[in-house]
C-alpha cells in the first residue's frame, strides 16, 4: 500500500513508495426529492493512458486519499495492500495536522489522475512531474523540508524520509531490509515482519536498525 507523508505527517521525497488501489464504477444513480431517478457519472479512465479524466468528487481528503489509494492498485497491485488500509494510512499521515489536510488532498488528487507510467515514476524514481507544484506545497506546509513515504507490499516494502539534500530509505525484501543514505547502503538487518508493522512500529525498526532520528 502506498502513502506519501510529511514528518509532521508525510511523505518522503516519494523515494519510497508509500501508499493501495482500486477502481470505482462507471456510473452511479441516485434518487431526486421528487422521485425521479437521476444518475451521475464518474468519470472512467482517459482510454490513452487509463487516467482518470476528472477529479474526484468533494469530500476532501477521504475521497483525494481513497482516489489515490484505488489508482495505486489498478497500476501497481503488487505494491498495494487492501484498500481500507492504504486509505487509513492515507488519513492518519494527513488529517490529524489542519494545515496539511488540503495540500495533501491537492497531492492525492493529483496522483490519482496520472497514467500507470507516470504514477510508478513519481513512486519509485522520484520524477513527481506532473504533480511538482502540489508535492512541493505539501512539503513546504507540513514539515521542516521534510517528507516521508512508504510504498508498501505484503513481502517487499520500503519506508523513506528525504530532508534536504539527505533522503534516507529503508527497503526490505524478502527476509532483509536495508538502510540506504543517499543511495548508499549502510547497515543490513532482519526483515522480521516488517511490511506488516504498523507506521510507527515500522518507524521504530528503521531507526533501531540504521541509527536515525525519524520522528
Amino acid at each position: 500500500m502506498l502513502v506519501v507523508s510529511t514528518t509532521a505527517a508525510c511523505g518522503s521525497g516519494p523515494d519510497g513508495t508509500t501508499e493501495d488501489t482500486r477502481s470505482a464504477p462507471e456510473s452511479m444513480g441516485t434518487t431526486s426529492t421528487d422521485g425521479t431517478n437521476t444518475t451521475v457519472p464518474t468519470t472512467g479512465p482517459d482510454p490513452s493512458t487509463g487516467a482518470s479524466t476528472t477529479e474526484p468528487d468533494g469530500n476532501g481528503l477521504p475521497d483525494a486519499c481513497t482516489a489515490q489509494c484505488q489508482r495505486l492498485g489498478e497500476c501497481a497491485p503488487e505494491l498495494a495492500g487492501p484498500l481500507d488500509a492504504c486509505v487509513g494510512d492515507c488519513l492518519q499521515a494527513y488529517q490529524g495536522v489542519s494545515v496539511c489536510s488540503e495540500p495533501a488532498s491537492a497531492l492525492m488528487t493529483c496522483l490519482s489522475m496520472l497514467s500507470c507510467e507516470q504514477l510508478i515514476a513519481f513512486y519509485e524514481n522520484e520524477i513527481f512531474d506532473p504533480c511538482l507544484d502540489q508535492f512541493t506545497a505539501l512539503e513546504n506546509t507540513c514539515g521542516p523540508g521534510c517528507l516521508m513515504s512508504g510504498l508498501m507490499g505484503p513481502s517487499e516494502c520500503s519506508l523513506a524520509r528525504v530532508c534536504g539534500p539527505v533522503t534516507q530509505d529503508y527497503q526490505c525484501t524478502g527476509e532483509t531490509c536495508t538502510c540506504v543514505e543517499n543511495d548508499v547502503p549502510v547497515a543490513i538487518c532482519a526483515s522480521a515482519g516488517f511490511c506488516e508493522l504498523a507506521t510507527d512500529a515500522q518507524t521504530a525498526t528503521a531507526n533501531a536498525c540504521c541509527g536515525w532520528d525519524w520522528p
